[in-house]
Protein backbone atom coordinates (compact mmCIF):
# COMPACT_ATOMS: atom_id res chain seq x y z
CA UNK A 1 0.00 0.00 0.00
CA UNK A 2 1.67 3.32 -1.20
CA UNK A 3 1.86 5.38 1.77
CA UNK A 4 4.01 6.67 4.19
CA UNK A 5 4.00 5.10 7.29
CA UNK A 6 4.72 6.91 11.09
CA UNK A 7 8.14 5.55 12.59
CA UNK A 8 7.93 8.20 15.04
CA UNK A 9 6.04 7.20 18.17
CA UNK A 10 3.65 9.30 20.27
CA UNK A 11 5.89 10.86 23.18
CA UNK A 12 4.98 8.54 26.58
CA UNK A 13 3.80 6.09 25.18
CA UNK A 14 5.25 2.26 24.94
CA UNK A 15 2.62 0.70 22.85
CA UNK A 16 0.03 1.22 20.36
CA UNK A 17 -2.58 -1.48 20.19
CA UNK A 18 -6.06 -0.56 17.37
CA UNK A 19 -9.42 -2.12 18.64
CA UNK A 20 -10.29 -3.01 14.88
CA UNK A 21 -13.19 -4.94 12.79
CA UNK A 22 -14.17 -3.17 9.86
CA UNK A 23 -17.88 -4.29 10.29
CA UNK A 24 -19.77 -1.98 12.41
CA UNK A 25 -22.15 -3.40 15.54
CA UNK A 26 -19.61 -5.93 16.76
CA UNK A 27 -18.97 -4.52 19.90
CA UNK A 28 -15.63 -2.66 19.25
CA UNK A 29 -16.46 0.22 21.64
CA UNK A 30 -17.52 -2.04 24.38
CA UNK A 31 -14.06 -4.45 24.09
CA UNK A 32 -11.95 -1.70 23.85
CA UNK A 33 -13.34 -0.29 27.15
CA UNK A 34 -13.25 -3.12 29.12
CA UNK A 35 -9.66 -4.49 27.82
CA UNK A 36 -8.49 -1.13 29.05
CA UNK A 37 -9.91 -1.70 32.46
CA UNK A 38 -8.54 -5.30 32.36
CA UNK A 39 -5.31 -4.24 31.54
CA UNK A 40 -5.21 -1.62 33.60
CA UNK A 41 -5.50 -4.43 36.61
CA UNK A 42 -3.31 -6.61 35.25
CA UNK A 43 -0.62 -3.80 35.78
CA UNK A 44 -0.10 -1.34 32.71
CA UNK A 45 -0.82 2.01 32.66
CA UNK A 46 -3.41 2.71 30.32
CA UNK A 47 -4.93 5.02 28.10
CA UNK A 48 -7.63 5.57 25.77
CA UNK A 49 -7.91 7.02 22.15
CA UNK A 50 -11.20 7.12 20.63
CA UNK A 51 -10.74 7.39 17.05
CA UNK A 52 -14.55 6.83 16.11
CA UNK A 53 -14.33 10.41 15.48
CA UNK A 54 -18.10 11.07 14.32
CA UNK A 55 -20.01 8.83 16.76
CA UNK A 56 -17.93 8.84 20.07
CA UNK A 57 -19.28 6.59 22.40
CA UNK A 58 -16.44 5.75 25.10
CA UNK A 59 -17.49 9.01 26.81
CA UNK A 60 -21.08 7.07 27.57
CA UNK A 61 -19.01 3.93 28.34
CA UNK A 62 -16.58 5.56 30.75
CA UNK A 63 -18.93 7.89 32.55
CA UNK A 64 -17.40 11.19 31.53
CA UNK A 65 -20.22 13.93 32.29
CA UNK A 66 -19.93 16.54 29.96
CA UNK A 67 -21.88 19.16 32.42
CA UNK A 68 -18.46 18.39 35.48
CA UNK A 69 -15.72 20.71 34.78
CA UNK A 70 -13.48 18.20 35.96
CA UNK A 71 -14.16 15.63 33.40
CA UNK A 72 -13.27 17.75 30.26
CA UNK A 73 -10.20 17.78 28.65
CA UNK A 74 -8.01 21.62 28.94
CA UNK A 75 -4.56 22.87 27.60
CA UNK A 76 -1.88 22.99 29.18
CA UNK A 77 1.04 25.19 29.49
CA UNK A 78 2.47 23.37 26.14
CA UNK A 79 -0.23 23.11 24.38
CA UNK A 80 -0.77 19.60 24.75
CA UNK A 81 -4.22 18.70 25.76
CA UNK A 82 -4.60 16.87 29.00
CA UNK A 83 -7.34 14.33 29.04
CA UNK A 84 -9.88 13.37 31.72
CA UNK A 85 -8.41 10.52 33.94
CA UNK A 86 -11.55 8.47 34.22
CA UNK A 87 -10.90 5.12 36.44
CA UNK A 88 -7.30 5.16 36.71
CA UNK A 89 -7.29 5.91 32.41
CA UNK A 90 -6.72 8.61 30.27
CA UNK A 91 -9.50 8.92 28.20
CA UNK A 92 -9.48 11.24 25.27
CA UNK A 93 -12.88 11.41 22.92
CA UNK A 94 -14.44 13.88 20.21
CA UNK A 95 -17.71 13.28 22.71
CA UNK A 96 -15.88 15.13 25.21
CA UNK A 97 -15.41 18.06 22.70
CA UNK A 98 -18.35 18.54 20.83
CA UNK A 99 -21.78 18.91 21.16
CA UNK A 100 -23.40 15.38 21.32
CA UNK A 101 -26.22 16.17 19.55
CA UNK A 102 -24.74 17.74 16.44
CA UNK A 103 -23.19 15.51 13.54
CA UNK A 104 -19.57 15.69 12.73
CA UNK A 105 -19.81 15.83 9.05
CA UNK A 106 -16.41 15.80 8.11
CA UNK A 107 -14.71 14.95 4.85
CA UNK A 108 -11.50 13.14 5.14
CA UNK A 109 -8.73 15.54 5.32
CA UNK A 110 -10.70 17.36 8.25
CA UNK A 111 -10.79 13.51 9.86
CA UNK A 112 -7.18 13.25 9.30
CA UNK A 113 -6.63 16.50 11.13
CA UNK A 114 -8.73 15.38 14.08
CA UNK A 115 -6.58 12.04 14.05
CA UNK A 116 -3.80 13.54 14.39
CA UNK A 117 -4.80 15.80 17.07
CA UNK A 118 -6.27 13.55 19.33
CA UNK A 119 -3.03 11.48 18.81
CA UNK A 120 -0.19 14.12 18.74
CA UNK A 121 -1.68 16.58 20.84
CA UNK A 122 -2.41 14.78 23.72
CA UNK A 123 -0.48 14.38 26.83
CA UNK A 124 -0.81 10.50 26.96
CA UNK A 125 2.76 10.10 29.88
CA UNK A 126 3.29 7.97 30.65
CA UNK A 127 1.58 4.83 29.11
CA UNK A 128 2.21 0.91 29.03
CA UNK A 129 -0.35 1.25 26.00
CA UNK A 130 -2.73 3.14 24.67
CA UNK A 131 -5.56 1.88 23.61
CA UNK A 132 -6.83 3.39 20.18
CA UNK A 133 -10.93 2.85 19.46
CA UNK A 134 -11.66 2.43 15.46
CA UNK A 135 -14.71 3.26 13.55
CA UNK A 136 -15.82 0.51 11.00
CA UNK A 137 -15.01 0.08 7.49
CA UNK A 138 -11.34 0.10 6.05
CA UNK A 139 -10.79 4.02 5.33
CA UNK A 140 -9.34 7.42 6.18
CA UNK A 141 -8.78 6.80 10.19
CA UNK A 142 -7.17 3.59 9.66
CA UNK A 143 -5.11 4.97 7.20
CA UNK A 144 -4.35 8.07 9.53
CA UNK A 145 -4.16 6.07 12.25
CA UNK A 146 -0.85 4.19 10.54
CA UNK A 147 0.34 7.35 9.10
CA UNK A 148 0.83 9.37 12.35
CA UNK A 149 1.87 6.72 14.84
CA UNK A 150 3.54 3.20 14.92
CA UNK A 151 0.93 0.73 16.15
CA UNK A 152 1.80 -2.62 17.73
CA UNK A 153 -0.46 -4.54 16.59
CA UNK A 154 -4.28 -5.00 16.18
CA UNK A 155 -7.09 -6.77 18.08
CA UNK A 156 -9.93 -7.74 16.04
CA UNK A 157 -13.05 -7.98 17.07
CA UNK A 158 -16.44 -9.57 15.08
CA UNK A 159 -19.37 -11.41 16.10
CA UNK A 160 -20.12 -14.78 15.21
CA UNK A 161 -22.59 -14.34 12.23
CA UNK A 162 -21.07 -14.72 8.27
CA UNK A 163 -22.14 -11.40 7.68
CA UNK A 164 -19.92 -10.02 10.35
CA UNK A 165 -17.02 -11.96 9.60
CA UNK A 166 -16.76 -11.39 6.10
CA UNK A 167 -16.19 -8.17 6.80
CA UNK A 168 -13.32 -8.76 9.98
CA UNK A 169 -11.35 -10.68 6.53
CA UNK A 170 -11.01 -7.07 4.70
CA UNK A 171 -9.96 -5.05 8.07
CA UNK A 172 -7.53 -8.11 8.54
CA UNK A 173 -5.96 -8.02 5.23
CA UNK A 174 -6.15 -3.65 5.57
CA UNK A 175 -3.43 -3.98 8.59
CA UNK A 176 -1.60 -6.97 7.23
CA UNK A 177 -0.95 -4.10 4.01
CA UNK A 178 -0.36 -2.05 6.41
CA UNK A 179 2.14 -4.05 7.90
CA UNK A 180 0.50 -3.62 11.77
CA UNK A 181 0.81 -7.23 13.09
CA UNK A 182 -2.85 -8.72 14.04
CA UNK A 183 -2.26 -9.92 17.93
CA UNK A 184 -5.14 -11.92 17.60
CA UNK A 185 -9.04 -11.74 17.43
CA UNK A 186 -12.30 -11.79 20.36
CA UNK A 187 -15.27 -13.28 19.43
CA UNK A 188 -17.76 -10.93 20.79
CA UNK A 189 -21.81 -11.89 21.46
CA UNK A 190 -20.81 -15.69 21.69
CA UNK A 191 -24.09 -16.56 22.54
CA UNK A 192 -26.83 -16.36 25.18
CA UNK A 193 -27.16 -18.46 28.51
CA UNK A 194 -30.40 -18.78 30.04
CA UNK A 195 -29.93 -17.92 33.63
CA UNK A 196 -33.23 -19.89 34.34
CA UNK A 197 -33.02 -22.90 32.40
CA UNK A 198 -28.96 -23.19 31.25
CA UNK A 199 -29.44 -23.50 27.36
CA UNK A 200 -27.33 -21.81 25.22
CA UNK A 201 -28.29 -20.37 22.55
CA UNK A 202 -26.02 -19.48 19.45
CA UNK A 203 -27.84 -16.15 18.74
CA UNK A 204 -25.12 -15.02 15.49
CA UNK A 205 -24.68 -18.70 14.59
CA UNK A 206 -22.01 -21.21 14.94
CA UNK A 207 -18.13 -21.52 14.02
CA UNK A 208 -17.51 -18.96 10.98
CA UNK A 209 -15.34 -17.41 13.46
CA UNK A 210 -12.97 -20.07 13.74
CA UNK A 211 -13.36 -20.68 10.52
CA UNK A 212 -11.54 -17.19 9.74
CA UNK A 213 -8.70 -17.42 12.44
CA UNK A 214 -7.66 -20.42 11.19
CA UNK A 215 -7.74 -19.53 6.97
CA UNK A 216 -6.11 -16.06 8.12
CA UNK A 217 -3.15 -17.36 11.16
CA UNK A 218 -4.96 -15.75 13.56
CA UNK A 219 -4.97 -16.39 17.25
CA UNK A 220 -8.71 -16.47 18.72
CA UNK A 221 -7.92 -14.44 22.03
CA UNK A 222 -10.74 -15.08 23.03
CA UNK A 223 -14.63 -15.70 23.50
CA UNK A 224 -17.11 -13.40 25.70
CA UNK A 225 -20.72 -14.03 26.12
CA UNK A 226 -24.08 -12.01 25.29
CA UNK A 227 -25.22 -10.68 28.69
CA UNK A 228 -27.07 -7.92 29.96
CA UNK A 229 -24.14 -6.85 32.70
CA UNK A 230 -22.23 -5.80 29.36
CA UNK A 231 -24.88 -3.08 28.27
CA UNK A 232 -26.24 -2.26 31.43
CA UNK A 233 -22.28 -1.46 32.28
CA UNK A 234 -21.85 0.65 28.84
CA UNK A 235 -25.22 2.41 29.67
CA UNK A 236 -24.49 3.41 33.08
CA UNK A 237 -20.80 4.33 32.29
CA UNK A 238 -19.03 1.57 34.32
CA UNK A 239 -17.38 -1.19 31.98
CA UNK A 240 -18.77 -5.16 32.99
CA UNK A 241 -15.25 -5.77 34.65
CA UNK A 242 -15.63 -3.18 37.19
CA UNK A 243 -19.33 -3.46 37.99
CA UNK A 244 -19.90 -7.38 37.68
CA UNK A 245 -16.28 -8.70 38.01
CA UNK A 246 -17.69 -12.15 38.84
CA UNK A 247 -19.84 -12.02 35.98
CA UNK A 248 -18.64 -14.48 32.45
CA UNK A 249 -17.96 -11.68 30.06
CA UNK A 250 -15.77 -10.05 32.84
CA UNK A 251 -13.80 -13.01 33.15
CA UNK A 252 -13.93 -13.44 29.47
CA UNK A 253 -12.32 -10.21 29.23
CA UNK A 254 -9.17 -10.92 31.93
CA UNK A 255 -8.69 -13.66 30.35
CA UNK A 256 -8.00 -11.49 27.10
CA UNK A 257 -6.26 -9.15 28.74
CA UNK A 258 -3.76 -11.55 30.48
CA UNK A 259 -3.08 -12.53 26.61
CA UNK A 260 -2.67 -9.24 25.03
CA UNK A 261 -0.21 -8.17 27.95
CA UNK A 262 1.89 -10.95 26.90
CA UNK A 263 1.82 -10.78 23.51
CA UNK A 264 2.55 -6.83 24.05
CA UNK A 265 5.50 -7.51 25.95
CA UNK A 266 6.61 -10.01 23.48
CA UNK A 267 6.80 -7.43 20.25
CA UNK A 268 9.81 -5.36 19.16
CA UNK A 269 7.84 -2.12 19.97
CA UNK A 270 6.29 -2.94 23.32
CA UNK A 271 9.73 -4.93 24.46
CA UNK A 272 9.86 -5.87 27.76
CA UNK A 273 9.79 -2.92 29.36
CA UNK A 274 6.52 -2.76 31.60
CA UNK A 275 6.97 -1.68 35.14
CA UNK A 276 3.82 -3.21 36.76
CA UNK A 277 1.76 -0.58 38.68
CA UNK A 278 1.16 -1.11 42.60
CA UNK A 279 -2.91 -0.90 43.84
CA UNK A 280 -2.09 2.15 45.11
CA UNK A 281 -0.79 3.97 42.12
CA UNK A 282 -4.03 3.17 40.19
CA UNK A 283 -6.59 5.77 40.74
CA UNK A 284 -9.55 4.22 40.61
Amino acid sequence: MSIELATNGLSGVKSILAVVSAKGGVGKSSVTANLACALRDAGLATGVCDLDVSCPSLDTMFGIDPEDPGNMPYLTEDSLIEPPLVRGLKVSTMGTMAPQDKALAWRGPVMHSAVQQLLQSTNWADLDVLLCDMPPGTGDVNLSLAQTAPVTGAVVVTTPQRVAVADVARGIDLYRELGIPILGMVKNMDGLTCKVCGTHHDVFGGNDVEALAAAADVELLGSVPIAPEVRFGGDAGKPVVEAEPASAPATAFRAIAEKVKGLLAATSVGGDAFETCTEEEIEI
